[in-house]
């Protein structure tokens, strides 16, 4: 739930951007959001340990891209 939650915030934020970062900060930030919640569904979905714990690793890895490009777009000023 907080997942979907946060790619939900993450799209209001791309609706903020400059025109000059839709391509660019939006794609990144887009693809990084819609992981997060997708890696973890699979992760639940997944019958394997091993491949559960990597799932959820790679949404931890998405959660921490953003955080960084959420800054990013902070630090410029454009959210």
């Amino acid at each position: 739930r907080r997942s979907m939650d946060l790619a939900e915030a993450a799209y209001a934020v791309v609706r903020g951007l400059p025109e000059e970062e839709k391509d660019s900060m939006a794609s990144e930030l887009l693809r990084s959001a819609i992981s997060v919640p997708s890696n973890i569904a699979a992760a639940h979905a997944s019958g394997h340990t091993g491949e559960r714990a990597r799932r959820l690793a790679c949404a931890r890895g998405c959660v921490a891209r953003l955080e960084t490009l959420v800054v990013l777009a902070v630090r410029l000023e454009f959210a």
